[in-house]
């Protein structure tokens, strides 16, 4: 690779991580929910293997397969799976779940538009969520490779705790 392509890639790569670095919460939790999302989004693209990433964060597998470990007063639970589309195309799915709900949720919509940004990802005014929680977020469902961040605030119901969800959908 010639010196001035190895440099643009360099610069390229340093800017997105510094893009996403200052993209941050007032929450410590919130942050590392939001690290695991970058994660996330790693793996999609063929990166580290997300299982990889989650082992070396010191989280452990919980009882539904999925990754958990206590950070400051929250709990965080991360997985991948797959799921089908309602037209039949099959889609990848990373979720990290906070619980309780993020205390910054403004810091957390801004730093899910600095990662939608760079994909030009469409804004998702808040409409009903899963769990009768809100959702918001950035999608475009008619494309490859990102279709969407979504931020699911659930009320507390039952035994459930208050929890925010971010999600990432790979097609």
């Amino acid at each position: 690779m010639s010196k001035p392509r190895l440099l643009l890639t360099s610069t390229l790569a340093t800017l997105a991580l510094a893009g996403s670095a200052a993209a941050q919460t007032r929450d410590p939790s919130t942050n590392t929910a939001l690290a695991i999302l970058d994660e996330c989004l790693t793996a999609l693209r063929g990166g580290t293997p997300f299982d990889t990433a989650m082992s070396q964060r010191g989280f452990r597998r919980g009882s539904g397969g999925g990754w958990v470990n206590g950070v400051g007063g929250s709990v965080i639970a991360a997985s991948t799976g797959t799921n089908t589309f309602k037209s039949g195309g099959p889609a990848k799915l990373c979720a990290v779940t906070l619980t309780p709900q993020t205390s910054d949720p403004q810091g957390l919509d801004a730093a899910v538009a600095a990662r939608a940004r760079p994909w030009s990802l469409k804004y998702m005014s808040p409409g009903p969520g899963n769990g009768g929680g809100v959702m918001s977020g950035w999608a475009d469902l008619e494309r490859q490779g990102l279709l969407a961040i979504t931020v699911n605030q659930a009320p507390g119901s039952g035994s459930a705790r208050p929890n925010t969800t971010i999600s990432v959908i790979w097609r």
